[in-house]
């Protein structure tokens, strides 16, 4: 069994970290949301919304579609989306009245929701919702598995190549269970571990953050297979976790997730022995710097936007907002 990798971050992957949305960073190197968030904030890397390039023709776009459906076209997070909306100061798209001719109606279930709508411009939910009253079938998608796409099964995870080859994440799984293919593994997945009777003897006897760094799997694998068996944690565990002396002076300067992944351990671990320290847990806003041009942007834009814009939580910017007597934001309404 080979030892648990650890991700090399190259200098153009830490280059990417800053420009790029985390959606868009986690598309190109197929790494988890989780890793690649954990790894920015430890840099201290506030993420960019604003990494979505917006061309006329995709500006006009904005508030006629949801901002999930062209998230989804542009390959970026609805957020991304939402807060170059608000920054143009249009609105949500709403389901509006659509003048439904026999030709319109005919084309309903003839194409995906989707397409029907790129063509007629107008909102899929509409599109969708009109076709739902008079029970007309969506229209069956039918991937065509050419060997290219086969040699891929397995080979990569499948949520990366349904994304690529633009296909439900459910069809990709299917296919590679059709043909007895198994799910790729790799450092952030759960390995395929082969349990020796020596090894499942000391599952509960000895604590599991233990097992993770002399066998090198994750802490995950070593829990289920545990609970699996039926088998308690270890009463020692707390008692005997070994604290680097580099990670306890970390403590409360990162996130207990963040820290626990470096010796591999649990986040209940690393947060109960923060709280025996008596070290307050990481707040990414306390270290932030409010600039009067962040100041100025309180209650003109809502919290959860300004939150995203400037990497901190929504918290954050609503305690620093009630601070100041700043009212929230309230869009105003049209008459």
């Amino acid at each position: 069994m080979s030892n648990r990798k650890n991700i090399h971050w190259t200098p153009t992957m830490l280059k990417d970290l800053k420009r790029l949305t985390d959606v868009a960073f986690v598309q190109r190197y197929g790494l988890s949301t989780w890793m690649t968030r954990e790894k920015r904030r430890a840099l201290g890397i506030v993420r960019n919304p604003n990494a979505l390039r917006l061309s006329p023709g995709r500006k006009n776009l904005l508030g006629r579609f949801p901002d999930t459906e062209l998230g989804k076209r542009w390959g970026v997070s609805r957020d991304a989306v939402r807060i170059q909306r608000e920054k143009y100061g249009i609105p949500a798209c709403k389901s509006r009245e659509v003048q439904w001719t026999k030709r319109m109606i005919e084309a309903l279930g003839s194409v995906s929701d989707l397409e029907l709508a790129k063509r007629l411009h107008i909102c899929s939910r509409t599109i969708a919702d009109k076709r739902k009253a008079l029970r007309i079938p969506a229209h069956p998608k039918v991937t065509q598995w050419v060997p290219k796409m086969l040699k891929r099964l397995g080979q990569e995870p499948d949520k990366n190549l349904a994304r690529e080859l633009r296909i439900s994440l459910s069809t990709v799984r299917d296919k590679r269970n059709a043909l007895g293919i198994s799910a790729y593994h790799d450092e952030y997945s759960f390995p395929q571990v082969n349990w020796t009777p020596r090894m499942i003897a000391r599952l509960g006897n000895v604590p599991d953050a233990v097992l993770v760094r002399e066998w090198g799997i994750g802490i995950n694998t070593i829990r289920v297979k545990r609970a699996a068996l039926g088998i308690p944690a270890c009463a020692r565990a707390l008692q005997t976790q070994h604290w680097p002396d580099e990670i306890v002076q970390k403590l409360g300067t990162q996130s207990d997730g963040t820290l626990a992944m470096l010796i591999g351990t649990s986040i209940l671990v690393m947060r109960e022995e923060r709280k025996r320290r008596k070290i307050p847990p990481f707040n990414p806003g306390s270290a932030f710097q409010w600039t009067s041009k962040k100041i100025a942007l309180l209650g003109r834009s809502k919290d959860e936007s300004l939150a995203y814009a400037f990497g901190i939580g929504s918290t954050t910017v609503t305690q620093k907002r009630r601070n100041l007597g700043i009212r929230a934001f309230r869009r105003t309404k049209r008459s």
